[in-house]
């Protein structure tokens, strides 16, 4: 009975072994299949019946490709995540086009007729002595108040006296045209197409000097009076800007010198900056005198 059992249990033993065998032989047949016909280039390399040196090499090459591959994926996703941008520029061609507004400014702040005997010399005399260091032509123990705004809206140069002839696309205009702008430095300025109530938008469907804004204006030299003329000279100061931008005339402004025809040929860019989380941080500001943000406005108010 033992050896019966003996050979009984051999027996078993010897069919799980082949049974076993014949699975490992299996499970590489198939291996060895898959690497045959695979798309993924050199696994064959790897799995194949080669030599042990060329099935090393290949494998250290496929590990290359793949690390490689990751490092890619990842180093395209980091530069996802930074929000980098492209600056691109787009040319459009528009039937009608937004014409910009134009800030003009006489050289003398105040005119002479109507400053001669009050404080208002005074005040100017005092600024020419100490813009050319001679100190104060005046008593320096005499004081008196001058409500600045109020003299330069009284006694600065009006636009219905500057203006001689207005021509807007072959039409006529006028001062009604014209808004009013008081600059510190400049006094009493005036704007055309500026947007403000009363004035509506202009626009330009075509190019060339007939079809714009054409000028003639007096400058009113007999009237200058004043250290401003002198380091300014005679004539006008002109600029040409967006009707949503402050008007700074010291920076930006042209100098028009009468006797002379001047022409201004211009051409609109528009500049569109990204907000976080872009690179480039743009943003806006409440901006306390101006209801609109511009470079300009913020650049004056800072």
């Amino acid at each position: 009975m033992t050896i019966e059992e003996f050979r009984v249990e051999t027996s078993g033993e010897e069919i799980q072994t082949k049974n076993a065998d014949d699975d490992r032989m299996s499970k590489a047949e198939l291996l060895d299949e898959f690497s045959s016909y695979t798309t993924l280039h050199g696994f064959h390399f790897v799995l194949g019946s080669f030599s042990l040196l060329r099935r090393i090499v290949w494998a250290v090459l496929l590990i290359s490709g793949m690390a490689t591959l990751i490092l890619q994926c990842l180093n395209g996703f980091s530069k996802f995540a930074e929000n980098d941008s492209v600056t691109v520029r787009e040319q459009q061609r528009n039937k009608t086009i937004l014409f910009p507004a134009v800030t003009i400014c006489n050289q003398n702040m105040l005119r002479k007729d109507k400053i001669l005997g009050t404080e208002a010399q005074k005040f100017m005399d005092d600024i020419e002595s100490l813009l050319f260091g001679e100190g104060l032509r005046n008593n320096s123990n005499e004081t008196f108040a001058l409500d600045l705004d109020r003299v330069v809206k009284e006694a600065g140069h009006n636009i219905s006296d500057m203006l001689t002839s207005c021509t807007w696309q072959r039409g006529l205009c006028g001062p009604e045209d014209f808004s009013l702008f008081i600059s510190s430095q400049r006094g009493l300025c005036y704007t055309f197409n500026s947007g403000r109530p009363g004035h509506p938008l202009r626009y330009q469907s075509s190019a060339g000097r007939s079809n714009g804004l054409l000028l003639q204006l007096n400058a009113e030299p007999d009237q200058y009076y004043g250290p401003f003329n002198m380091l300014e000279g005679t004539g006008f100061r002109v600029l040409v800007h967006d009707q949503n931008e402050w008007p700074d005339m010291e920076n930006y402004g042209i100098d028009i010198s009468p006797g002379f025809s001047s022409t201004i040929r211009i051409q609109r860019h528009k500049t569109v900056r990204l907000e976080p989380p872009y690179k480039s941080q743009c943003g806006e500001r409440k901006l306390a005198a101006s209801e609109t943000y511009s470079f300009s406005a913020c650049f004056m108010e800072c």
